[in-house]
């Protein structure tokens, strides 16, 4: 069985910065987050989580520990979760990210200035997934990661394009994975 879970809210949510790597300022959780963690700690405290694959950004470090106080699951930090590389844009408004994607022909394919395009991001996520199906299918596993990796897992573990989740994503804003809610998957 496969659980997915967005960091528990972080100092990102308070300022609405884009944040990814390399973290070019500091974005730990939020007291709020930490309990909103400790809370789904408790719920999978008997769901037999054997591995706990995380971002290893900040946020997510985080929320991997105190998963793992509970769970005692070992913690497997992997670059493929990592937030968006939006490049150039890291630390700023985030919407800027969005305006720059939304101005160009094929947003799938237009790379952020020295960061990635939605198709490289995509193409991590499956290769992550390609990863776990092969060696963990059998096992119970915790993926922490970001809204737009984890929504993208999601996805294309429901067999769906990258252009069918964007489209679906930017017209169910209120059906995004939200920071600290977990979900379960078949994987």
């Amino acid at each position: 069985m496969l659980y997915i879970l967005r960091h528990g809210d972080s100092l990102r949510q308070k300022t609405r910065k884009a944040s990814c790597w390399p973290e070019n300022f500091h974005c730990p959780l939020t007291s709020k987050g930490k309990k909103q963690i400790e809370k789904v700690a408790q719920f999978l405290k008997n769901k037999n989580i054997k591995i706990i694959f995380s971002s290893d950004l900040l946020r997510t470090k985080q929320t991997a520990q105190i998963i793992h106080k509970t769970t005692r699951a070992k913690i497997i930090f992997d670059k493929r979760l990592r937030e968006f590389d939006v490049g150039e844009f890291n630390g700023k408004n985030s919407l800027l990210v969005w305006n720059y994607l939304h101005k160009s022909k094929n947003s799938l394919f237009t790379k952020l200035p020295r960061g990635e395009s939605l198709i490289d991001l995509k193409n991590r996520i499956n290769n992550f997934l390609i990863y776990i199906r092969k060696d963990y299918s059998k096992s119970n596993i915790l993926v922490i990661s970001h809204e737009l990796p984890l929504t993208i897992l999601e996805y294309l573990l429901k067999g769906r394009t990258l252009a069918q989740i964007m489209k679906w994503r930017s017209s169910h804003r209120n059906k995004l994975i939200k920071p600290g809610e977990l979900r379960k998957i078949n994987l």
